[in-house]
């Protein structure tokens, strides 16, 4: 896109007078929420763009059927519980509430066969498989004994300071874990599957919650990561959010808000310049007046 209007001008904090908003989220998701609400804390003058009427994204929970509510995606949250998102951002103060979630997920195959259930507790999924799969139970034992190193590396890392410092440090601690990462993300998630397991009631459950929700085969070489998602589940706590899953995103506009931060729903978007300014960063020019109903073009090649 080319531009005749004048250059960007660099960030502007929400104390410095900057007639328009220092940073711009484009996307209204639990995600994009975070983010903003973060640097609006900071004190950074933070506009959402949310092309839906409300924000949440797969995580809101709608109404709908004479006021029924349902969840868009899943209502059960897994990797946020093992950040400490919640605390710094005083999310409970903004009414997100969590129900603990022991029994973390039950497992029926299309095809039949007993289900089989996944306790945050190890043991007690060992026992478990012992009723209904008993030629697995010991393969899940050493399944999660291999994983563990991963879950840990992975959460470890993802919980750090964004720097090349930071996250060397992170993974040279925990060197079986990274060498375990190394070896399964080269594989698919099924042949790391098939490698634990020969029940097929055990291999799917694993390949629906990873590659199949990303859109690609478990067959798919570079997938085997997402064989991680049983031991995830032992090593942090499922929750629930009272309410359904969009408490989570609804506590975060909240507290965006309350920070000063500003959402602009139904596709709301610049009506002056908005550019990419090389192959990777694109920019809009809040200068000129907001107008409802043009949408944000993205490069979706560009985030990858």
């Amino acid at each position: 896109m080319t531009s005749t209007n004048p250059p960007i001008t660099k960030p502007t904090s929400a104390g410095s007078g900057g007639s328009g908003a220092g940073v711009v989220i484009v996307g209204g998701g639990h995600n994009g929420l975070i983010c903003a609400t973060y640097l609006a804390k900071a004190g950074l003058a933070v506009t959402v763009i949310e092309a839906r009427p409300s924000l949440g994204g797969n995580a809101a929970t709608e109404t709908a059927l004479d006021g029924a509510r349902f969840n868009i995606c899943n209502c059960d949250h897994t990797m946020i519980r093992s950040t400490p998102i919640a605390e710094e951002l005083s999310l409970a103060s903004f009414g997100l509430k969590y129900v603990d979630s022991h029994l973390s997920q039950v497992n029926v195959h299309w095809d039949g066969g007993p289900a089989w259930f996944l306790f945050h507790d190890l043991e007690r999924t060992v026992e478990g498989l012992k009723q209904t799969y008993p030629a697995e139970a010991e393969n899940y034992r050493r399944y999660v004994k291999a994983a563990l190193p991963i879950v840990k590396t992975v959460l470890d890392v993802a919980n750090a300071t964004p720097t090349p410092g930071s996250i060397a440090t992170k993974v040279a601690r925990r060197p079986a874990g990274a060498t375990s990462i190394l070896r399964w993300s080269k594989k698919s998630v099924g042949d790391v599957m098939r490698s634990f397991f020969d029940a097929e009631q055990l291999r799917g459950p694993a390949v629906t919650t990873g590659p199949v929700v990303w859109g690609l085969s478990p067959e798919f070489a570079g997938t085997g990561l997402g064989a991680m998602t049983y031991a995830l589940r032992h090593e942090v706590l499922s929750g629930r959010p009272v309410g359904g899953s969009g408490a989570l995103p609804d506590a975060l506009e909240a507290a965006f808000v309350a920070a000063g931060g500003k959402v602009l729903c139904n596709g709301a978007a610049p009506a002056g310049d908005a550019r990419w300014l090389n192959d990777r960063e694109w920019a809009l020019d809040l200068r000129q007046p907001l107008a409802a109903g043009q949408r944000c073009a993205l490069k979706p090649a560009a985030g990858f």
